[in-house]
């Protein structure tokens, strides 16, 4: 088993800026291959240029039959807390 984007919704990508770097966010939906797991993902690709590295991260929520619409929020928090030195 391993985890993949489920191809019934595409992911939704959007150039945005995160704590004033260039950056790509991504929602979309997550699933476990042959399995009955699945949930929403959030993930941000953010471009370091002052160490010349490209910066990756990601969220993941599983909470079956309960709302996750709260702990998107707080993944979104949390990546947008980011310091990078």
């Amino acid at each position: 088993m391993y985890m993949i984007t489920e191809a019934a919704y595409t992911p939704v990508t959007i150039k945005t800026t995160l704590n004033s770097y260039n950056a790509f966010e991504t929602r979309g939906k997550w699933e476990v291959k042959n399995d009955y797991m699945a949930g929403p993902f959030l993930n941000y690709a953010i471009t370091d240029t002052k160490n010349n590295r490209l910066l990756v991260v990601e969220g993941f929520t599983y909470a079956p039959s309960i709302n996750k619409r709260n702990f998107l929020l707080e993944l979104e928090a949390i990546a947008k807390s980011l310091v990078i030195k």
